[in-house]
């Protein structure tokens, strides 16, 4: 299992650091706009610290306009996988955008059964689902509380913070 911290503050990820716990990062515009810093600038200062996969997300909604911004966001250090939100512009962008060799991460990701299904898909390299994933028995629906993952590395946020799971690994919340 892998450790992500959903955050900005680079005196957080300088903590986790020194503690061992930090595996990755994933932020998001948001997020650094409470920094007060510009987005790329904390991205690269991120990667730098981190020298592992960091998520940066783009804010773009339309195909052409994600993959622009996609293809700016991986040039600005080899650490960096791009966020894409799970739409179908967002989907085709992660097609797209694999075909390239660019790695990416499909967030708000509200649905279970589109996450399974994610999960399985070569283009997959990161999934960042809902921390209110609904999943349904044939009882009840109740949110999620476990989950197993068999296909690539995948990452949960709940309560701003992340617990990626990685293939056969199980990870609860």
């Amino acid at each position: 299992m892998k450790i992500f911290l959903d955050t900005a503050n680079i005196d957080e990820i300088r903590e986790g650091m020194k503690l061992g716990l930090v595996d990755g990062v994933t932020t998001n515009p948001t997020l650094v706009s409470r920094e007060s810093v510009k987005f790329e600038q904390r991205v690269v200062e991120i990667c730098e610290t981190v020298r592992g996969p960091v998520s940066a997300e783009v804010t773009a909604t339309d195909f052409e306009n994600m993959v622009s911004q996609a293809r700016e966001l991986a040039s600005l250090s080899e650490y960096v996988v791009v966020k894409i939100p799970m739409t179908k512009d967002g989907m085709r962008a992660v097609k797209t955008l694999s075909g390239e060799g660019i790695r990416t991460n499909v967030t708000l990701i509200f649905n279970s059964t589109v996450f399974s299904t994610l999960s399985f898909m070569p283009t997959t390299r990161c999934l960042s689902p809902t921390g209110s994933i609904v999943t349904l028995s044939p009882s009840r629906s109740r949110r999620v509380s476990s989950w197993s993952i068999a296909g690539s590395e995948v990452s949960m946020t709940k309560n701003g913070s992340s617990i990626p799971a990685r293939r056969s690994a199980s990870a609860t919340n």
